[in-house]
């Protein structure tokens, strides 16, 4: 059966930054493929991933959807975009159990490509942040 330290090996096998902000919950990084904050979590016998990409615009949803529902059909494999609290996210969900470290690599390496390649696809439909208000 695996365990929390089999997924700690898989991170250290990948040579990712990551962090274990909680019990078997870890946010990994690997800036140079525009993943930051890729969140790594048993949940019992599933293991979750999940990589926010950007904020849902208020204008051009429609078409932003229909983008996401195009890649998810014609360029991911293991991972698939969704929505969650008001952003696009990417994710997977696999059964511990059968999960080796060849299966957990596929999904971090198609979650950087899919950031790397679809990055010009999706960036018309990011929303920058407001800059924070200055006091004076």
């Amino acid at each position: 059966m695996r365990t929390k330290a089999d997924i700690e090996s898989y991170l250290m096998r990948s040579h990712l930054a990551y962090e274990e902000v909680a019990d078997s919950m870890w946010v990994v990084s690997d800036p140079a493929n525009r993943v930051t904050n890729l969140v790594v979590k048993q949940l019992g016998p599933i293991l979750l991933f999940r990589l926010k990409v950007i904020d849902v615009p208020d204008a051009g949803r429609e078409a932003l959807f229909h983008k996401l529902l195009d890649l998810n059909a014609t360029s991911l494999l293991h991972v698939a975009y969704g929505l969650e609290e008001g952003a696009v996210v990417l994710t997977h969900a696999s059964e511990i159990e059968s999960m080796d470290y060849n299966e957990f690599q596929a999904v971090v390496d198609e979650m950087a490509m899919a950031m790397t390649e679809h990055h010009e696809a999706l960036s018309p439909y990011h929303r920058p942040s407001a800059p924070p208000a200055v006091k004076a």
